[in-house]
């Protein structure tokens, strides 16, 4: 975020992350990040029950 606002240059001033994530905070914005990628292995993982 605080590349692509620099390099925008919309703004007469640079921005820092400690700016960018003050403001995200304040107006409630959370950054969407990557997923672990899940495997075919953990998917089908077969159930394991107790027997009594």
């Amino acid at each position: 975020m605080v590349r692509l606002l620099n390099k925008e240059g919309r703004l007469s001033y640079r921005v820092g992350i400690k700016r960018v994530s003050r403001i995200m905070k304040i107006n409630g914005i959370r950054a969407d990040y990557r997923q672990p990628k899940r495997t075919a292995r953990e998917q089908n993982k077969p159930i394991k029950m107790k027997t009594y």
